[in-house]
């Protein structure tokens, strides 16, 4: 391939071979895609931090909307875990309303596939949203229903494929990458970080120091005053 400026592109059709289409490419962590993770799913401390990562994969395939499933064997294979694992965190998904899975059968009740739902509107997240509507605001607003509307961020598919992640580094990126759809986020306190993942303050430390040794995440010092804070930048361009 070569570098061409836009002026150079040809619209000719006679120079135009009708065998080939353009490509357009997408670089960094975005280059296999994403998918559009909720917050609320990242912050329910009723789910484990493996069933929070078996989620966000689900959603790293689903930007395209309905679309082929990856098998199980593969999906073990870039989580890193193993059958038992798989199942045992993918059913507290299904407890909690957050994924749906029924049979594909034939006319003659043959099994083909199982269809795996997203569901927008979980039971517990209906119960979770104030019914009772506060003062009228001056001005009208527009916003999204669902998990959405408390917030989200994009999950890349290239993060939950990278087998140089364990299980709860993938989950540790997700719950980060959950605070960013609106760009700069105040960062969530680590108490927090660790009662809505369940883990101990030394497994957060060791997939955060996975997560900035393979370039995913940068943290950055900077002072502020009195006392040093750190940013933390997810990376668009990792190794």
């Amino acid at each position: 391939s070569e570098n061409v400026n836009a002026e150079n592109i040809s619209t000719n059709p006679e120079n135009i071979d009708s065998n080939f289409q353009d490509i357009l490419r997408v670089e960094g962590v975005n280059c296999k895609g994403f998918g559009i993770l909720p917050k609320f799913v990242m912050l329910d401390p009723d789910l484990t931090i493996e069933s929070k990562t078996i989620y966000s994969y689900f959603c790293s395939f689903a930007g395209n909307g309905t679309t082929a499933f990856p098998k199980r064997d593969t999906i073990l294979f870039n989580l890193r875990i193993n059958k038992d694992t798989y199942y045992k965190h993918l059913k507290l998904l299904t407890e909690q309303g957050y994924l749906k899975i029924t049979q594909e059968r034939t006319e003659a009740s043959t099994f083909t596939h199982n269809i795996f739902t997203l569901v927008s509107n979980p039971k517990k997240f209906k119960e979770a949203t104030p019914t009772n509507e506060e003062e009228k605001e001056i001005y009208s607003k527009i916003c999204f229903s669902g998990l959405k509307s408390t917030g989200y961020g994009m999950i890349p598919k290239a993060v939950m494929l990278d087998t140089r992640l364990d299980i709860k580094a993938k989950g540790l990126y997700a719950y980060l990458c959950s605070f960013t759809g609106a760009g700069d986020a105040a960062f969530p306190e680590k108490s927090n970080i660790l009662y809505q993942l369940s883990i101990s303050h030394n497994t957060y430390n060791k997939y955060l120091k996975q997560l900035v040794s393979l370039n995913y995440i940068l943290v950055k010092q900077r002072n502020k005053g009195r006392f040093d804070v750190n940013d933390y930048y997810l990376l668009d361009n990792p190794d």
